[in-house]
């Protein structure tokens, strides 16, 4: 069959395809396998440094395009090559972090950056993500660009004037957190960006999210899709909501959309064939 255009579908990680202990189960690792023979194009996309989540994903799912850092960066898999970042200068991160700290003097911050994460004395263990990589610091190392910076306590208000007035964007990807990053590291420009350059048209087929960060994924999608857990606007923007990550709810809808997927080719190559 000649002209056919891949069919994209994009997932979140933590809260959508991932349990609550930050594990892909079994049977969402053969769903994603499932949909890839059946011809769709994986993406994953998350608020995870890129070395954390390939980490995670690793000889575990066929994905293709892997979006990090809440979509500073984008990688191609199972290389891990580097096709696209947007990163923010360190001393304008300092700058961020110096305003917070006015403006917040209890908020404690982290940063990612391309291979290791910067953390302030107080940010909390369970958010370490990977000790290997991280160390602590009472500032902004300087010299190597920002990936991502995220804050908890701070009050979201905060947060956006914040980031308005020194030209960069803040989101979410769970409760109290708030993450900022340069122009353009963003999940649905990432997204934008990777159907672009795969050829698979200006929309994905399904979008799969639970946070305020996957929003934007959600306007590129034919169908969006939230897991039961999402926050509120998030089950509110989308057009279908199924179970829960801890229900498997990304798995039990993909091994539809790769039934459907696997017949409609089947057809249409029999029909090549008469």
């Amino acid at each position: 069959m000649t002209g056919e255009v891949a069919r994209l579908i994009a997932t979140d990680l933590d809260g959508t395809l991932l349990d609550s202990s930050g594990a892909l189960s079994g049977r969402s690792a053969r769903a994603l396998r499932g949909a890839a023979e059946a011809g769709l194009l994986l993406v994953c996309a998350t608020a995870r440094p890129l070395w954390s989540a390939v980490a995670l994903l690793r000889d575990a799912a066929p994905v293709r395009y892997l979006v990090a850092s809440n979509g500073a960066v984008v990688a191609e898999l199972p290389s891990e090559r580097v096709l696209r970042t947007v990163a923010m200068p360190a001393a304008l991160t300092a700058a961020a972090v110096t305003a917070l700290a006015e403006r917040c003097p209890g908020a404690v911050w982290a940063l990612d950056r391309a291979h290791d994460r910067v953390l302030s004395p107080d940010w909390p263990d369970v958010l370490v993500s990977g000790a290997a990589r991280v160390r602590r610091s009472t500032t902004v190392p300087p010299g190597q660009d920002v990936l991502c910076l995220m804050v908890i306590g701070c009050p979201p208000e905060v947060g956006d004037d914040l980031a308005r007035r020194l030209g960069l964007g803040c989101t979410s990807s769970s409760a109290g957190l708030l993450e900022l990053s340069a122009p353009g590291a963003d999940k649905r420009t990432a997204l934008e960006w990777v159907l672009s350059r795969s050829g698979a048209g200006p929309l994905a087929e399904a979008v799969y999210g639970d946070a305020p960060n996957d929003l934007g994924m959600f306007a590129l999608a034919r169908t969006a899709v939230a897991v039961g857990n999402a926050a509120e606007e998030v089950l509110l923007a989308a057009d279908e909501v199924i179970g829960t990550n801890d229900e498997d709810g990304v798995a039990a809808h993909l091994e539809e959309l790769a039934l459907h997927t696997g017949t409609a080719a089947a057809a249409a190559q029999e029909k090549d064939f008469r």
